[in-house]
């Protein structure tokens, strides 16, 4: 990976399937690393040395120094216990936030490359053995789904958390340091709602035996994929060349305010021909973030 102020790559864009495909995102299935993208060609720039430049409500990412009690993230009791906390503190410091909630979080291990070899002779429809990384521009979250979140993991306070403002944002950080598929975030200024393309997330049908995670299904639940822009450089893509253990990558999926402020971050995993090393180890943790004295929108 570069250590120059940009990395040359290729993102992928999603391409509409036209008026009568299917346009639903099947979450944890083998389906979405075979999706046909526009590859775009693009820069990433180096947010090193220039860091306090970024911040949540800016451009809707932000870069920490966070060392954590936590360092090998494979016992999940422990993660829920001890990490949620560190998150939440850390969110409501940075933030100014009067309340922060952890809804969930996932630890890749596994390369993209890896999973389609893996995968290959398995039906379209397979649940996907491991997560891997996202490779593919998306918000995790439409407008609408932070909604139905909101509702499905706080229903007897959802009604009351959204009269004032609110966001869903996701801490993501390295397990081990990133040399290989790092994230890049996209300045959220540098995209209009216009590119973004609302997709309804569906579950596999073999995994629906599980009645938590179907719930998150039935509901009104979608995501945001972008369609190219109209030429590359419109959109601003940054990433945090070799992130370590100790760092952290804060990004907006959702916030409630309408003043300017950056509602969501276009986000994916991408590669370069300098990468190298093991596959990425990442662990991203979902929260929601409320600030019960501001105004909703």
């Amino acid at each position: 990976m570069s250590l120059n102020n940009s990395a040359s790559t290729v993102l992928n864009y999603y391409v509409d399937p036209g008026k009568d495909g299917d346009h639903s995102f099947f979450d944890g299935t083998i389906i979405e690393s075979r999706r046909e993208y526009a590859e775009v060609p693009v820069q990433v720039m180096d947010l090193r040395r220039q860091e306090q430049r970024f911040s949540l409500d800016r451009q809707g990412f932000q870069l920490l120094m966070h060392p954590s009690i936590e360092k090998d993230f494979d016992d999940t009791a422990r993660i829920k216990d001890v990490y949620y906390r560190e998150c939440a503190e850390v969110l409501q410091n940075i933030t100014g936030a009067t309340r922060v909630h952890i809804m969930s979080h996932i630890v890749r291990r596994q390369s993209w490359e890896k999973a389609i070899e893996d995968e290959k002779h398995l039906p379209d429809m397979e649940p996907v053995k491991q997560p891997s990384t996202a490779r593919f521009v998306h918000v995790d979250q439409s407008y609408t789904g932070a909604r139905a979140l909101l509702d499905l993991y706080l229903p007897e306070e959802s009604e009351k958390l959204t009269k004032t403002r609110w966001a869903i944002v996701n801490f993501w950080r390295p397990i081990q340091t990133i040399n290989r598929e790092a994230l890049c975030v996209c300045d959220a200024q540098s995209v209009s709602d216009q590119e973004l393309r609302e997709r309804p997330l569906k579950m596999a049908p073999q995994k629906c035996d599980a009645p938590a995670m179907a719930d998150v299904y039935r509901m009104d639940n979608s995501m945001w994929s972008v369609v190219p822009p109209k030429c590359p450089e419109q959109h601003r893509w940054y990433y945090a060349s070799h992130m370590v253990p100790d760092e952290a990558l804060c990004l907006k999926i959702f916030d409630s305010k309408l003043d300017g402020t950056a509602r969501r971050t276009p986000h994916t995993a991408f590669t370069t021909k300098g990468d190298f090393g093991p596959p990425r180890n990442s662990l991203e943790t979902r929260c929601f973030v409320f600030w019960e004295d501001q105004s909703c929108e």
